[in-house]
């Protein structure tokens, strides 16, 4: 019969151990593949020594050994995960929590089963109903985890996430624990069976709660990242129809060139028919810059980047054939053609040599594929996060969501993008698909 032991303290250090992997997996990690793994191991068997020691402590020191296990559950999340120290006790909490689950859970059906085997088997089962529960448990908060992280979840947490966390796992530890303290209440019990039943159901819900809290956050950053991006498409589509309306001036300008001729012919003063002549060079090389692609809207896109590295020295050279693109809708191509822009014009601008700021834009059909490929020359350093390609602006707002807002457009018209920077060449081809685009207008 089971005579009140559970099952050893030091597998639980096994348990902490497991969760402070799971909850850091996905995320950046801050030393490298050898040294981590070394990490790792160290600190399983710092786990183990450490519980194992604590079992021999007397009850009035329960507490600071709870507080030392969450310090050292801290120490490992914060050094294995490229976190902050807020998102490494948001972290921790949430594996303490998980761990106290399953270790509740076992305590539970250890007790149910354990009360009706004999004394023989009560190893067998201790070891064994371990090992099932760290295995099926690990695997579904791994599956859990995964799940949150396909879903572009990034530990963006503050400090009210953070004291709000904690306030869970302060609660819920305490509540789940409060029978062993001999106060009779509503949440407490005498009874074995009832307490493991308490400590189990009050884990769960702080599990479920913490879970919650998680899809809740995943959500607020889905929202900010589609604020931002549709900010991004109708600051584009702005400029696009501030751009369209400036060379429909451009255009109306140019009928009145004639009237302008003849004022310059009839003025007798030679300074201001010399003001004259550069005021009307002026406006006809404005119109110079007008561009032909085969598409209106390209047009207006093209004209208006002509004009602003005409007037920042930018070498911008260009071959489009966009009479193919009109699968695209408007909003969805200024918004493309803009971030590439924008993210060009923002390493060139930084090249201080004028002849090296060079633009590049091709854009053309091979068999059933439209091709648009950027290349221009840089000389800053490139920074990545998480393997991505960040971008360098001062606007922490928006920081990323411009090569995003590229691959989102590109996605969403089943095509596919690749970014290399090779010997200072920035460059970004796109591929579309025009067999799909023919299918989808016949059918």
């Amino acid at each position: 019969m089971i005579d009140g032991s559970s099952i050893p303290k030091v597998l639980y250090g096994v348990l902490q151990w497991t969760f402070c992997i799971l909850v850091v997996f996905f995320l950046p990690q801050r030393i490298k593949s050898k040294k981590r793994l070394i990490f790792i191991i160290f600190m399983f068997f710092v786990f183990l020594i450490v519980q194992y020691s604590f079992e021999f402590l007397p009850d009035y020191l329960w507490i600071a050994t709870i507080i030392g296990i969450y310090g050292l559950m801290f120490i490992y999340v914060y050094i294995l995960g490229k976190v902050t120290w807020i998102q490494a006790i948001y972290l921790t909490s949430q594996a303490f929590v998980f761990a106290q689950f399953l270790g509740a859970l076992g305590w539970q059906i250890y007790y149910l089963f354990g009360s009706i085997l004999s004394d023989q088997f009560l190893g067998m089962l201790e070891y064994g109903l371990f090992i099932i529960l760290w295995i099926t448990g690990g695997y579904v908060f791994y599956k859990i985890y995964k799940h949150y992280h396909l879903k572009g979840y990034k530990p963006e947490i503050s400090r009210n996430n953070m004291i709000t966390i904690i306030a869970i796992m302060v609660i819920v530890f305490f509540v789940s624990n409060l029978s062993f303290s001999g106060i009779q209440s509503a949440l407490t019990s005498e009874y074995p069976h009832e307490i493991f039943y308490i400590r189990t159901l009050v884990d769960l819900c702080g599990v479920v709660v913490i879970l919650v809290l998680q899809e809740y956050q995943i959500l607020l950053y889905a929202q900010k990242e589609i604020t931002v991006l549709e900010g991004t498409f109708q600051k584009y589509y702005i400029q696009y129809q501030q751009s369209k309306d400036n060379i429909k001036l451009a255009n109306q300008r140019y009928h009145d060139i004639k009237h302008q001729l003849n004022l310059i012919r009839a003025e007798t003063n030679e300074d201001k028919k010399d003001q004259y002549l550069k005021d009307f060079e002026e406006e006809l090389r404005n119109y110079a810059l007008q561009a032909e692609t085969g598409n209106g809207v390209m047009n207006t896109i093209i004209t208006s980047q002509r004009s602003f590295c005409d007037k920042n020295q930018i070498n911008f050279t260009y071959a489009i054939d966009a009479k193919r693109i009109d699968f695209m809708n408007t909003m969805d191509m200024t918004s493309l053609f803009g971030n590439m822009f924008d993210n060009a014009m923002e390493s060139v601008l930084k090249v201080h040599d004028s002849d090296k700021r060079i633009i590049n834009l091709n854009v053309y059909t091979q068999h059933d594929l439209l091709i648009i490929h950027m290349e221009n020359y840089y000389e800053h350093e490139l920074r990545y996060d998480e393997g991505n390609l960040a971008t360098t602006k001062q606007e922490s707002t928006n920081h990323g969501y411009g090569i995003k807002s590229i691959k989102n457009i590109v996605d969403k018209y089943d095509g596919s993008v690749r970014i290399d920077t090779k010997n200072s060449w920035f460059t970004i081809t796109i591929l579309f698909s025009l067999h799909d685009e023919k299918s989808n207008q016949n059918a």
